[in-house]
């Protein structure tokens, strides 16, 4: 009996080892073990040294003329590889881009309800605390769209607004709602932030429409306008209702004011787009940050830049040009306005 004993553990021990190594490893390359002091993993430090270089040609070339951002979407957070944070990082402390949109759908849907999401939401920003971006609201975010919705399980759109707007109030301009618009004066740019993400019918009012029409009217001649929204085309690649109301909108106060519209950048559909609308402006779609997100057009792979997926936008004001360089999974791309 004792031998037998002493057999079994002869084989257990070293196999319980090597699983206890694997695990430890893994673990390791997570935490950060293997990552260099930024927080990033090497991988992605070889990655992006390749990047940056683009990155600080485009800030020579726009110059004086024009502004530039990150925008990055979907990430539903309890699924994501969590890189994008210390990539934007290190892309703003080495390049003249200022700033980081989010583009909504910062939660992925909780059948475990409202404390999950709000988790999602906290450990989002904390991952982006030293960036504090600007964020729309995607139609997960109040935790609707669940089989088994509940209005336990929700996330009300009182509280909603203080975890993701109510920090950044003092830069943008709003009336306590998810649709609001932000200037860089200096530069001439408005951007203004859409929201489709109400949770009773995830289309936007006519009032918002209204609403966009008139702070784009009201600008001088020199401005130029981007407009960001979550929703614009649905996830078969159709323009939904938030597409077709939001280009109606911008159709109809196009040769009403004296501003530019330079172009509309969404998410929602989890793949990358890019059309040139009937006045010439662009529509760019961004593909999914999470690597489970389902894009059909890119492969993902763990522990490769192609965990992760987002742009750097270049809005050159003088040439009417706006150059997207992917960061992660997927290709720089390029459109006139």
């Amino acid at each position: 009996m004792e031998k037998s004993i002493c057999i079994v553990l002869a084989v257990a021990i070293p196999v319980l080892a090597v699983i206890l190594a694997v695990l430890f490893y893994l673990r390791s390359r997570r935490s950060g073990m293997f990552r260099s002091g930024s927080g990033l993993p090497k991988y992605w430090l070889t990655y992006l040294a390749s990047k940056i270089t683009d990155i600080q040609q485009k800030d020579m070339e726009i110059g004086n003329h024009g502004d530039s951002f990150i925008f990055i979407t979907d990430l539903h957070y309890n699924a994501n590889d969590g890189n994008s944070a210390g990539a934007a990082e290190y892309i703003l402390d080495r390049s003249s881009v200022g700033k980081v949109i989010i583009g909504g759908d910062i939660c992925n849907g909780s059948s475990r309800g409202k404390p999950e999401c709000i988790d999602q939401i906290l450990n989002c920003r904390n991952a982006f605390r030293k960036i504090n971006p600007y964020y729309l609201r995607g139609n997960h975010d109040n935790n609707t769209e669940i089989s088994d919705r509940t209005p336990e399980k929700e996330l009300p759109d009182s509280e909603l607004y203080d975890l993701i707007l109510k920090p950044i109030e003092n830069r943008i301009v709003c009336n306590h709602e998810f649709h609001y618009y932000f200037d860089n004066e200096i530069r001439k740019i408005r951007y203004i932030c859409l929201d489709t993400g109400h949770p009773d019918s995830y289309v936007l009012p006519d009032a918002q429409i209204i609403w966009m029409q008139n702070v784009i009217r009201k600008l001088d001649p020199g401005w130029t306008v981007v407009v960001l929204t979550h929703q614009y085309y649905d996830t078969d690649g159709t323009v939904d209702g938030n597409g077709n109301k939001i280009l109606a909108g911008l159709n109809d106060v196009y040769d009403k004011t004296d501003a530019t519209i330079a172009c509309v950048i969404c998410g929602h559909s989890h793949a990358d787009r890019l059309e040139i609308t009937p006045k010439g402006f662009p529509v760019i779609c961004t593909t999914c940050d999470t690597r489970g997100g389902g894009d059909p057009g890119s492969k993902r792979i763990r522990f490769t830049h192609t965990e992760q997926a987002f742009d750097v936008y270049h809005i050159d004001t003088a040439a009417r040009k706006i150059h997207v360089t992917r960061i992660g999974a997927g290709s720089d791309r390029e459109a006139a306005y």
